[in-house]
């Protein structure tokens, strides 16, 4: 099985070199090729990334970083991603945040869960899973999340306990070449994909992942951005 990862910055220069040393620390064998996907940085990100990975054993030969020509937003660095994979011929890829929140370790239950069940199209992240562990969350970032896994469970008449995480499972060879058409630039992408999953009912399950706020800074504001999330759930669910 071809597994690769996509990571996705921008503006985070001390937070990708740590998940990059997490990777290299880790040195899974399952994965064939770390991308990282840069997204127009004003900082010295994609610099940083590429002086690190030199000082590396097992990344500095998986490792390539594609710089977009224009900020194409989150959704857009995905497809970026996406493409990159399909002309690698990945049977699937991880789509790991570069703004060191997910814990690069859990990709390991991600791939044993998917050995288990190869039929899988999605392995989905969740912060808020009963057993996942969430630092560094304001008790309001925690509600407003809640009630918007909430709002999507009901929608989409199925147990939502994350609507969309930094760290996730795409398994293309189980999923329709026509999945992805239509996806948008910006942050709420992965809504648009979680409906989908649900609409076409392609297999996929939920994992506990650990997650941690800490030196992050958010390049997109809580209240603009749940408009969006809500926006977007209420256009697809006129599809369904």
């Amino acid at each position: 099985m071809r597994l690769g990862i996509v990571v996705p910055t921008f503006n985070c220069a001390t937070q990708v070199t740590r998940v990059l040393q997490g990777l290299e620390n880790l040195r899974p064998g399952f994965i064939e090729q770390v991308v990282q996907i840069d997204n127009c940085s004003q900082d010295d990100t994609v610099s940083r990334s590429r002086q690190m990975v030199q000082s590396t054993s097992w990344l500095i030969d998986r490792f390539e970083c594609l710089e977009n020509p224009f900020n194409m937003g989150l959704g857009g660095s995905f497809r970026v991603g996406l493409q990159y994979a399909r002309e690698e011929k990945w049977d699937g890829f991880f789509f790991l945040h570069g703004d060191d929140q997910a814990d690069p370790a859990d990709i390991v239950k991600f791939y044993r869960a998917l050995i288990h069940q190869p039929e899988l199209g999605c392995i989905w992240g969740s912060r808020f899973a009963d057993e996942s562990s969430l630092e560094g969350y304001s008790g309001v970032r925690k509600l407003g999340n809640q009630v918007l896994n909430g709002i999507f469970s009901f929608g989409l008449k199925r147990r939502i306990t994350d609507i969309g995480s930094g760290l996730n499972l795409f398994v293309l060879r189980n999923l329709p070449e026509r999945f992805f058409n239509g996806i948008e630039n910006h942050i709420a992408f992965d809504v648009q994909i979680l409906t989908r999953l649900c609409r076409e009912q392609i297999p996929m399950m939920s994992i506990p992942i650990k997650w941690r706020q800490c030196d992050q800074i958010s390049n997109a504001p809580n209240i603009q951005t749940g408009i969006l999330v809500l926006k977007t759930l209420a256009k697809e669910l006129r599809r369904l």
